[in-house]
């Protein structure tokens, strides 16, 4: 019996017409789930009848009968179902406690159409199943009526299913029988056509499946070479560089002749499928300022790599200092008019009319976690170079010294009241959000932590850390026998320090994140400057030695400390200046120094670009030295600083 509606009904009375629509409304599900091992039965009770019914029942009240429970069994020729209508609590075929029970005869139609049966049976039901539909008649004169149906075994759906798992059987069969022979491959290249800087020191291989490791590390190749060390982590490959790599160049990774886990090292037919790949480092570049012709107080970028020279700043500002952007995007940079210094002669550096600008480079840095496509709309979106942007005005305050954040979201301005001259102190700017002063002690020199989170700041009698947030006022760490802070390790693990001793000495320190603070060296001369070098435990330092003689002189030169000995080894001496600015590439590859010659004239002109004691630049030249990857006492004394063709000062490698 199938839930389906009938196609064609001749209704004689009212009770057989609600009696055959609940009987073929009955679900499907109450024809097929009990035990194959019983007849087809169908059990009827008056309503008079309180007799218990059956555990499963399906109950179809009626006026004068109610369908208790339908079971049935599955036979291979065809099924018939007997029901018996009351019509009273007379009828002789009530039989004792108000049961009745037929039983179905088995039998073989001839057809799919089943024809009423003579004498008892007054109703016939004709049951296509392919078709879903039900042809009945309704008893005339008889209460008693028999349904009689052929079962067919499969529906449409079930062919279908059969089929399915018939020919997914013999798939996987076929699979088995011919066994594995996909060769491996790798999915994924993190640094797939990218351009990397020194922060980046790590790239990945993802393959298709579980790899001998063994094998794929003694075939991975990358040209130029670079040394690492390689880490598992399931079906990935990492590789952390030692070093960071080389600017300007382009690498290749080749991987060949390596195989899964499961390969037997004889079986030739299913090593990995070779792979090979490219990504480059970015441009080596730096910023210098000029100060000769057009380029006389302005922001100069030089790209070694492509030999080009760009002038970033407009001829009306003059530049005073300025920062890079991580990711050499951007400049941060202070200037002032050119106009308000030839107005205001008393204030030739243009210090206290300064304002804080940026000023884009044109240098595409795409992000190594991005895919290849975003990496490329991305190097589209990067705005041409020299949009001077403003960031910070001095209508109410003069602007000093600044430092920007390792992460670049972060100012920190040196500012004092142009109405009040007592109020002086840090400010802090950050990206859409308006500055914030800093409730804190005033201070002399500043540098912002690696962490981005903390500052450094010579207070009092010794250097102290404090939050980069408005109330400051309580330092996180006070480092009372230290005046000046040099320099910090790009992981934030150590810094350069310098002491002033009692006997008119200094001594350069290395304090780590630990509270280990270890003198480097002593000396009576000046430690003006100092920078961690990223490839190895060496501290370039910008030194002073005081000479001989009636006269106080120094003598400045370029030093390199051996973090894990101790040991000082001379490089270069330099002219004798003390205005000397030195950067350290961010491969460590090469040292950039600037050598300045201040005017003679006594009244020069106010627009001549200034050095820190505020003397004014007549002119200066750039100096290169390349750095090899050891220091040693023999390879120093060949060291040679080449000069560079390009008038300027305040050089700073892009990072």
């Amino acid at each position: 019996m199938y839930s389906s509606h009938p196609q064609s009904c001749r209704q004689e009375t009212d009770r057989s017409r609600v009696f055959v629509k609940r009987l073929l409304k009955m679900r499907r599900s109450h024809l097929t789930s009990t035990s194959a091992s019983l007849t087809p039965i169908l059990y009827l009770q008056s309503p008079s009848d309180r007799q218990p019914l059956p555990e499963e029942s399906f109950v179809i009240r009626h006026s004068s009968f109610v369908i208790c429970y339908i079971d049935y069994k599955k036979s291979v020729i065809s099924y018939q179902l007997s029901v018996i209508s009351y019509q009273g609590a007379g009828s002789r075929e009530q039989g004792a406690g108000g049961r009745k029970l037929r039983e179905l005869r088995e039998q073989q139609p001839s057809s799919r159409s089943l024809l009423p049966r003579r004498g008892s049976v007054a109703s016939a039901f004709t049951v296509n199943r392919q078709q879903s539909t039900i042809n009945y008649q309704l008893p005339r004169n008889n209460n008693e009526f028999k349904m009689s149906a052929t079962k067919s075994w499969f529906q449409p759906i079930d062919r279908v299913a059969i089929a399915l798992i018939f020919i997914l059987s013999l798939l996987i069969g076929l699979l088995v029988w011919r066994g594995d022979t996909v060769a491996p491959k790798v999915r994924d290249f993190s640094w797939q056509a990218k351009q990397i800087g020194a922060g980046d020191r790590s790239f990945s291989l993802t393959f298709s499946r579980p790899m001998n490791t063994n094998s794929v590390e003694a075939n991975l190749q990358i040209d130029p070479p670079l040394p690492g060390k390689v880490s598992w982590a399931g079906r990935r490959l990492a590789y952390t560089l030692l070093e960071p790599a080389p600017y300007g160049a382009t690498y290749r990774v080749q991987l060949r002749f390596a195989r899964d886990k499961f390969t037997p090292e004889t079986d030739l037919g299913r090593m990995l499928q070779p792979f090979e790949a490219t990504f480059s480092t970015r441009d080596r570049a730096f910023v210098y300022l000029g100060v000769e012709g057009e380029e006389q107080g302005r922001l100069v970028l030089y790209n070694f790599t492509q030999q080009k020279k760009t002038i970033l700043t407009p001829k009306n500002l003059a530049v005073v200092d300025y920062k890079l952007y991580p990711h050499g995007d951007k400049i941060l940079f202070s200037a002032s008019d050119r106009q308000s210094q030839n107005r205001q002669n008393q204030n030739p550096q243009g210090l206290l009319s300064a304002q804080i600008y940026t000023v884009t480079t044109g240098i595409s840095t795409p992000d190594p976690d991005r895919t290849h496509w975003f990496s490329f709309l991305n190097r589209q979106q990067v705005p041409s170079p020299g949009k001077i942007d403003l960031v910070l005005d001095n209508k109410d305050y003069q602007n000093l010294k600044f430092d920007l954040s390792p992460d670049g979201n972060t100012i920190l301005v040196q500012r004092v009241s142009q109405r009040q001259s007592d109020r002086f102190g840090f400010w802090i700017v950050r990206p859409n959000s308006p500055p914030q002063e800093m409730e804190t002690e005033p201070g002399g020199d500043f540098l912002i932590t690696p962490d981005s989170q903390t500052v450094a700041v010579a207070q009092g009698q010794g250097v102290a850390i404090l939050p980069l947030q408005a109330d400051a006022k309580k330092p996180l760490e006070f480092l009372p026998q230290f005046g000046m802070v040099l320099d910090f390790a790009p992981d934030g693990t150590q810094g350069a320090m310098v002491r002033f001793n009692s006997d008119y000495t200094r001594s350069l320190f290395l304090v780590t994140n630990q509270g280990v603070q270890r003198e480097l060296f002593r000396t009576t001369g000046s430690i003006l400057s100092a920078q961690f070098d990223p490839r190895t435990g060496i501290l370039y330092c910008l030194l002073t030695q005081l000479m001989q003689g009636n006269t106080y002189e120094e003598q400045p030169y370029l030093s390199a400390i051996d973090l894990k000995t101790g040991k000082q080894t001379p490089l270069v001496v330099l002219p004798n200046q003390r205005d000397i600015q030195l950067s350290l590439a961010p491969d460590g590859l090469g040292l950039l120094f600037d050598q300045v010659v201040t005017a003679a004239n006594a009244n020069p002109s106010p627009t001549l670009p200034r050095t820190e004691q505020g003397q004014a630049i007549a002119t200066s030249h750039l100096w290169l030295l390349p750095l090899p990857e050891t220091i040693d006492a023999n390879l120093a004394n060949q060291l040679r600083p080449e000069q560079l063709p390009l008038p300027g000062f305040r050089p700073r490698w892009i990072p």
